[in-house]
């Protein structure tokens, strides 16, 4: 029962990357986490992976633009959190009315993905 947790949460997360990807100017990491725009705004914070900003410099710190690519923006770090989400959810799995939970699983990620893209996190 409680993967049915992680995968609501994964969807939550999916839905955070897709904001801050898609409908940044009306989102709710623009209005409230402004301040933080060069983590949460994708068009400044894939600078945060190297030197200076410039992509042609090398990486701001070991392993930046690859394993620890989740420590520099938004993103990448709501993906990293999606997968954790959904691998804990198979590893706490247990069937709830068997062979039809995968659609069960399916429609609660789409739920709480359509839920936090449309209503929650956009204003």
């Amino acid at each position: 029962m409680i993967s049915i947790i992680f995968i609501i949460l994964a969807g939550i997360f999916n839905a955070s990357m897709d904001v801050v990807t898609y409908r940044w100017e009306k989102s709710f990491f623009k209005k409230h986490l402004n301040k933080y725009s060069q983590f949460f705004n994708p068009k400044k914070s894939w600078t945060n992976k190297y030197k200076h900003g410039v992509a042609g410099l090398g990486e701001k710190f070991p392993f930046s633009t690859s394993a620890l690519v989740f420590l520099t923006d938004w993103w990448h770090l709501a993906k990293c959190i999606m997968i954790l989400c959904i691998s804990l959810a198979i590893v706490f799995y247990s069937p709830i009315i068997g062979i039809i939970d995968f659609l069960i699983y399916y429609i609660l990620f789409s739920a709480s993905f359509h839920t936090f893209f449309v209503w929650v996190l956009v204003d």
